[in-house]
């Protein structure tokens, strides 16, 4: 799917796909279309991937500070 609407970000000086969220540092709207048309125009999606039922994974736990008083 093409990105309907590109837009100019002046605060990052870069060119947005308010749709997708991707983004393009090119200066002109004709390069930074030709960048961005390499990408589906996709909605990231709100649910993040998770292991299927069964499967080992492995946790990131923080390590537990010791604090002196």
């Amino acid at each position: 799917m093409k990105h309907p609407l590109i837009r100019w970000n002046p605060a990052t000086k870069e060119h947005l796909c308010p749709n997708c969220g991707r983004t393009s540092d090119a200066t002109n709207i004709a390069d930074a279309q030709e960048q961005l048309e390499q990408h589906n125009c996709e909605i990231p999606s709100v649910e993040a991937p998770r292991a299927e039922p069964g499967m080992k994974t492995v946790r990131l736990n923080r390590k537990s500070q010791k604090r002196s008083l």
